[in-house]
């Protein structure tokens, strides 16, 4: 009963790939940290071909429910995941950081940090890497340029990151 049902798969999986070969920004979404075979496809539809559906990074994030909702009044202050979003989407970004944290020291970094600051919660450190990959991918998204993790990390230098104060303490020195 199976053996059908794999071939179907392996089969829909050829059609994806060959539908992203032809993609015009192909190269863009396999360039990205931990996208692969099976989740640059899905980062693409994740924003598509029509650059004018988002008006900045912030409104994907909010689409596909990693931007935290902040409720405050007073002086209480929460904040808490959406809930209201296409889960798939969120599942995409989610499952990309979790992939990059493997690919891009500066995520890894990021991630451990993350963990340190908000009580070890592998899920919440996940959507914040994701919410910082986000605003990359938009970048690189919106001006048809493809990941250069090099260019990031000289943005992190330029701007007196923490992040990259950090990474240069784990960066073994040459002799």
């Amino acid at each position: 009963m199976l053996k059908p049902l794999h071939q179907a798969v392996a089969h829909l999986d050829k059609e994806i790939a060959q539908a992203m070969d032809q993609h015009p920004d192909a190269a863009i979404f396999r360039s990205l940290p931990g996208a692969g075979p099976a989740l640059a496809p899905r980062l693409l539809v994740a924003f598509g071909t029509n650059r004018d559906r988002f008006e900045s990074a912030t409104e994907v994030a909010q689409f596909y429910g990693l931007a935290p909702v902040v409720i405050q009044s007073g002086n209480s202050k929460t904040i808490h995941m959406r809930h209201r979003c296409p889960n798939f989407g969120r599942q995409t970004f989610h499952e990309n950081a979790g992939c990059a944290i493997k690919k891009e020291p500066w995520a890894r970094c990021f991630y451990e940090q993350h963990k340190q600051r908000h009580d070890g919660k592998h899920h919440q450190a996940c959507r914040a890497l994701a919410y910082k990959l986000i605003r990359i991918y938009y970048a690189c998204w919106k001006h048809c340029k493809a990941y250069d993790p090099n260019s990031y990390l000289l943005a992190l230098e330029k701007h007196g990151s923490p992040l990259h104060k950090k990474l240069q303490n784990l960066t073994p020195k040459p002799l």
